[in-house]
């Protein structure tokens, strides 16, 4: 039987007529690649140097830098005296009056005025960095953060994002004690404490998660809420 489209599978004529066959149309010829070559992006697109893909921060939450969590330090600090102000008075008030009374005394004879007594000055000492440690990794542990970590929107998380452990939170605040620490330091000490803030400062700025050492030290970070 005649083919009755004039055209025979192999794309010749078989019958009168100028219709092409399949034969008469220019084949693309096609190529399978080599084993072993890369092959593009789908879509025809390459990866984009230094895009998203080459940035390990991507995604990260925003955190907070050293002057902003220096604000939180001071609204706390302002916090916790406020608080050993109060105990220091129950602890320590009997024995600050004879002091005062005394110091009175002694302006009035012009004799020599007499110091302050080491009790309460250790002791008040000693109140100020319970009250600190205890507030600030309670406060931390519990509820993520510290009264002037809230005023500031800021909180402290590990570094997959959970909630800091209590001994964490003693860890990552031991920067303090090593101030208070260094400030005993005879004749040099209150001002090489004054370099200590300094270090958690610039540590914080160098660091890409805005990590203090302290803050290394506990596996832990500060974000933004």
């Amino acid at each position: 039987m005649s083919n009755p489209y004039g055209q025979t599978p192999s794309g010749g004529a078989s019958g009168a007529g100028d219709e092409p066959g399949f034969s008469s149309y220019p084949q693309q010829s096609q190529s399978t690649p080599e084993a072993g070559a890369q092959q593009p992006y789908p879509g025809g697109y390459q990866q984009f140097p230094g895009g998203v893909d080459d940035d390990p921060t991507a995604g990260a939450p925003e955190r907070p830098g050293a002057w902003m969590r220096f604000l939180a330090y001071f609204i706390d600090t302002i916090i916790v005296s406020a608080i050993s102000l109060i105990i220091d008075y129950f602890l320590f008030g009997s024995q600050y009056s004879e002091w005062t009374d005394q110091l009175r005394e002694a302006t009035d004879a012009g004799t020599p005025a007499p110091g302050i007594p080491a009790s309460i000055l250790y002791g008040a000492g000693v109140v100020m960095y319970v009250v600190w440690f205890l507030y600030r990794a309670g406060m931390e542990a519990g509820v993520g953060g510290s009264l002037g970590r809230f005023i500031t929107g800021q909180r402290v998380v590990t570094l997959e994002g959970g909630k800091v452990s209590f001994g964490a939170s003693l860890i990552r605040n031991s920067w303090y004690l090593i101030n208070g620490i260094v400030t005993l330091i005879p004749f040099v000490g209150l001002y090489v404490s004054l370099l200590v803030p300094i270090v958690v400062g610039v540590t914080i700025a160098r660091s890409p998660l805005k990590q203090s050492f302290s803050d290394k030290w506990a596996k832990a970070q500060v974000v933004k809420k």
